[in-house]
């Protein structure tokens, strides 16, 4: 059984904004050595259903901050691997 098609409408307005931009800019902490489990929350939920990708051939860029020394290289990272096997997008990053 799949909910797909009973996406509440919160969803349905944030796949509507991305296909309206030109390009994503995801902006990130990192937590626990990756991404925050809200975005990627929201991450599946504009991916899906399957064959509506709203990421699918959208720029997309990636930036974050930390106090740490390596400030959220892990983070952008997962988010590059993210971008590789699901999103179907084209991504720039570059660490600060």
């Amino acid at each position: 059984m799949t909910l797909d098609a009973d996406f509440p409408p919160v969803a349905r307005a944030f796949k509507k904004a991305i296909a309206d931009v030109d390009a994503v800019l995801f902006v990130t902490p990192e937590f626990n050595r990756s991404i925050p489990g809200g975005l990627k929350n929201t991450i599946d939920w504009a991916s899906r259903p399957w064959g509506q990708n709203s990421f699918s051939h959208k720029p997309s860029g990636m930036i974050g901050t930390s106090p740490g020394a390596i400030g959220t290289a892990l983070a952008q990272s997962q988010l590059r691997v993210l971008s590789l096997q699901g999103l179907d997008n084209s991504h720039r990053s570059a660490p600060i």
